[in-house]
């Protein structure tokens, strides 16, 4: 029985001391080990994007962008009337354009590529231009006919002879203001 007693108690002092023994850290890396990946935390930021409001309906007479009527820093923000302009009195012209202080835009020259919005384009005869604006009379300058929002468009033709034969061509398109305050604007 002192077998069975040493036995007994030689347990019950291990266990004791497995009990109270603190463990010691293991300084030495272990292979082991698994590497968790980093915790990525994405963030959704939703913003309403409103457009910017249009500008309201122009429906001055004009060529795209550029107004019968337009200040000189209007008409020169839409890029279509150049910077060369030549100056008399109350006015400043180019080959795109007359700008007076005073009424602003007075004449549009159109491009050569450009159509009116019944169709009339450099190149045409006069025949056929007669058929687009059956109201279209001949002037010192050429031929000229009133549109709406007191305006008016000057077809020359290359042979400025008096009077001017059907077949002949439109070479230029103008587009004035009804009253102009400077003369120049027809040039």
């Amino acid at each position: 029985m002192n077998r069975s007693l040493i036995i007994v108690a030689l347990t019950a002092t291990l266990g004791l001391a497995a009990c109270t023994t603190t463990p010691q850290a293991d300084s030495t890396p272990s292979s082991t080990t698994s590497t968790q990946p980093a915790h990525v935390v994405t963030e959704v930021v939703t913003q309403t994007v409103t457009n910017p409001p249009k500008p309201p309906n122009d429906s001055r007479p004009g060529y795209g962008a550029l107004k019968l009527g337009m200040t000189l820093a209007e008409a020169q923000a839409t890029g279509l009337v150049g910077t060369d302009f030549h100056v008399y009195r109350n006015c400043r012209y180019n080959d795109h354009a007359t700008i007076t202080d005073e009424g602003g835009v007075e004449r549009i020259t159109l491009p050569p590529d450009a159509k009116t919005s019944a169709g009339a384009a450099v190149g045409m005869t006069l025949t056929e231009l007669k058929r687009l604006y059956p109201s279209v009379k001949e002037e010192a300058l050429g031929y000229a006919v009133d549109i709406p929002g007191d305006a008016r468009l000057l077809f020359e033709t290359s042979d400025t002879l008096v009077p001017r034969k059907d077949g002949d061509k439109i070479a230029k398109i103008k587009l004035f203001k009804r009253r102009l305050q400077c003369m120049a604007a027809v040039f």
